[in-house]
């Protein structure tokens, strides 16, 4: 489904679910876009959304604030219609213990967005975003209550997703096939 654009700069913001990887080192808290698996250290994007709203940039037009989130890029903040859903098309991987005390978790909550947003069928890609609660990861309720103690936000129910050490899927060889359709869109987009 093509994605239809949403009134810009609406009324009343537009309520989402997304997921994040945070670090937790003593007082320290972070989230993270699940795609910095790898990086999950330096700013995010996601810094200081638990206080005020946050705002988009993109790589490929950072001079226009106005075009995120473009139709030709995937730029913005990312956010799905509903929960339930969500999380029934996710599977987990354990992340591994890091050496220098950093606690890594994965964690669940509700955002609000604002500002030119664009609806696609499951989701939202926003200019503006702000982290409303955050719903634990079933089982690490601990962390979970310290990280929101920390950003001073609400928390919600437990989320239920198992957990796997090893995917139950065979990892790819180069680019996932989600990815290579999107980087093909955007590339007829431009043309």
């Amino acid at each position: 489904m093509e994605p239809r654009d949403r009134i810009p700069d609406g009324i009343e913001p537009i309520a989402g679910f997304r997921m994040w990887l945070y670090t937790l080192h003593r007082s320290r808290p972070q989230l993270h876009p699940i795609r910095s698996l790898g990086n999950a250290s330096g700013p995010s994007p996601w810094d200081s959304a638990e206080s005020g709203w946050v705002v988009a940039s993109c790589a490929a037009s950072p001079v226009d604030p106005e075009h995120v989130p473009g139709r030709s890029c995937t730029c913005g903040f990312y956010a799905t219609k509903h929960l339930p859903p969500f999380l029934k098309s996710i599977f987990l991987v354990e992340l591994p213990p890091r050496e220098d005390g950093v606690e890594l978790g994965w964690i669940f909550g509700r955002v609000e967005l604002a500002g030119k947003i664009i609806e696609h069928e499951f989701g939202y890609r926003a200019q503006r975003a702000r982290i409303v609660e955050l719903n634990p990861l079933e089982g690490d309720e601990r962390n979970s209550l310290h990280l929101s103690a920390l950003l001073g936000l609400p928390i919600g129910d437990p989320v239920a997703v198992p957990l796997f050490s090893d995917p139950p899927w065979s990892r790819p060889d180069g680019p996932s096939t989600p990815r290579l359709r999107v980087r093909d869109w955007v590339q007829d987009q431009a043309a």
